[in-house]
Formats: structure tokens, sequence, C-alpha cells
């Protein structure tokens, strides 16, 4: 059974027996954690605890090289070294600023498509991945929390949204506490610099009769089950 479909089971057992909750998987327990308090507890006042990954079956350990990698090794020297080479090597921000002309030469790439888009008149179909979690869904934090809200995200009373749950776990698109992806920079670097540059260059506008849809599908990770559709011209200079 995929996680996709083992959702709405877990939300149902959470619903009836409280937000954790214990299956056996295999050989294994699995515990599903749904409260973010819980979860910030966990990953953050006990990160150490909580920050070690199992043995992984033989077909995972072929593919992780042996658990040699950042995301499946074991919580200790080996992984502080991957995790100290790659913030300090690969993801330093001397380095994410050598990666300027990549990043231009990307973005131009995007606003070529665009533009040859636009002049043919054809929406865009902007894929958009949800990972959708039950501590993104909880209405004591976000009003009315299945609605698209984009503007619930900006900046209230000078307060900047924490990503990283170091102060409380609201979401977690990039995990947290001592296992937090170490690209989450460069991932919000890009973003907001595609982003601004696409909306500076572009003006975007819903298609007719079209609005967003948050249904769900499964392919090879969860998408949205009805494409977004922008229809875009270029801006006028």
């Amino acid at each position: 059974m995929s996680a996709f479909k083992i959702e709405p089971i877990l939300r149902s057992l959470h619903a009836k027996f409280g937000p954790m909750v214990t299956l056996r998987i295999g050989t294994r327990p699995a515990i599903f954690i749904a409260d973010r308090t819980l979860a910030h507890e966990a990953l953050i006042h006990g990160g150490a605890v909580f920050a070690d990954r199992p043995p992984a079956v033989a077909t995972r350990k072929i593919l992780s090289s042996n658990q040699h990698n950042i995301s499946s090794s074991f919580y200790g020297p080996t992984w502080r070294l991957l995790r100290r080479n790659l913030t300090a090597e690969i993801l330093h921000l001397s380095r994410v600023k050598s990666y300027t002309h990549a990043r231009n030469w990307v973005l131009q790439i995007l606003q070529n498509r665009f533009e040859s888009q636009a002049k043919a008149g054809r929406p865009i179909y902007g894929t958009i991945n949800f990972m959708v979690a039950e501590m993104g869904w909880d209405p004591e934090v976000w009003e009315d929390p299945m609605a698209f809200k984009p503007e619930r995200f900006l900046n209230s009373g000078g307060e900047t949204f924490d990503i990283t749950g170091s102060r409380e776990i609201k979401m977690m698109p990039f995990g947290a506490g001592r296992r937090i992806c170490p690209a989450y920079g460069l991932a919000i670097l890009h973003l907001e610099y595609f982003v601004a540059n696409l909306i500076w260059r572009f003006e975007w506008k819903a298609v007719d009769g079209d609005d967003v849809d948050l249904t769900e599908k499964e392919e090879f990770t969860v998408v949205m089950k009805n494409p977004l559709q922008a229809q875009i011209c270029p801006r006028l200079k």
C-alpha cells in the first residue's frame, strides 16, 4: 500500500485514537505523529533522540551506497561529516553565489519558453507537488486550511514566517530539527529568484472558468489532479 493510499486510513485512526498512532508495517513498528506540538518537541527539543535512521533493507542499501548519503546515514560521525562537507562546500554562501550564471541561464530558458507559449496563446501547465500532512491542515494554526490563500504567508506585524520550525512547527516543507534539508536555503533562494523574475516579466491571469483545485492524485509523487492553468503575456517595458 502506498503512502498516498494509507493517508485516509491514518486520518481516521488519528481522529479516533489521538495524534499518535503506532502500526506494525512488516517487522517494524511505525509511529505516526499528526500533532505539530509533539513534532516540535521530538524534532527540536529531542532532536538527538529522533535523528537516527533504521537499518535499510537490501535494495535500499544499494540505492543509498550502504546508507552513506545525507538522507539515510545513521546519526553519528559519518552523517556529521557528510553534512559538514555539504554545507561548507556545495551549499556554502560563496558557492551559491558562484552559481549566478547558471541561475540566469535557467531563468532565460524559462522566459523563452513562456514567451513562446504566450505568443501562441497556450495555457501553462508555471506541475505542483503537494506534501500533504495533518500539521498543514491544523485549523488551530491556519484559518480555513483547505482553502488556497497564499496571502496567509505574508509578513504580519513584522514577523517573518518560520519555515524551519525552530520556534514552532506550522508546516514542514523541508523537515525540521537536526535532519532538516541542508539545501533549504538554496531552494528558497531559487524559488524567490525565479518567481520574482517571472512575475516582473509576465502578467499572470487565471484561465476563464478555471480555479485552484487542490484535489490530489498519485503519480511518482502526489500531484494536482487538475493541473493549474495560467494565461500569460509579457509585461510592457
